[in-house]
């Protein structure tokens, strides 16, 4: 019992530790790619920590007079009510267009471009209801890289609320 507890033991902390190191020696992009996955799977799964968690606490986006703190209210809100009644699943999500993203990085600055395509589902059937291009300016904290200026370009001449 104590052998097996202690080979279980070690297989953890070795996958830690390669994690680690792993991420310790991606590129900036590859970093910043990480944290927009990361950012749009938390989004998709109805996670609002997940969502918000790489959006500095000064982040505003350009043209409109919200904050972080109001999107995490929205986001609170949307998770809770834009759900199927009968199946509880989310009835919309956020499809990122691989091909479009550009990341360049300044030193501690960098920059992210991206497509991404918003749905919703009626009749079991995803609708892209919004399609946007989105740039952002990130920074470089000790918690990684953080989103503080966005702004975006409707790609499909339709409003901003989804």
């Amino acid at each position: 019992m104590k052998r097996a507890l202690a080979v279980l033991l070690a297989t953890v902390i070795v996958v830690l530790g390669t994690r680690a190191i792993v991420r310790s020696l991606a590129s900036d992009e590859t970093k910043i790619r990480w944290t927009l996955e990361a950012l749009v799977e938390g989004y998709n799964e109805g996670d609002v920590g997940d969502t918000v968690r790489p959006i500095a606490g000064d982040w505003r986006h350009e043209g409109y007079g919200f904050d972080r703190d109001d999107v995490r209210g929205k986001l609170i809100a949307e998770f809770f009510q834009d759900r199927d009644p009968k199946t509880k699943q989310l009835t919309r999500r956020v499809a990122l267009d691989d091909d479009t993203i550009e990341i360049e990085v300044a030193g501690e600055l960098a920059t992210l471009t991206f497509d991404a395509g918003f749905e919703r589902v009626k009749d079991d059937l995803w609708t892209e209801v919004w399609r946007a291009r989105i740039e952002a300016d990130l920074e470089r904290g000790d918690s990684g890289w953080l989103i503080h200026r966005t702004r975006h370009t409707d790609l499909l001449n339709t409003p901003l609320s989804r």
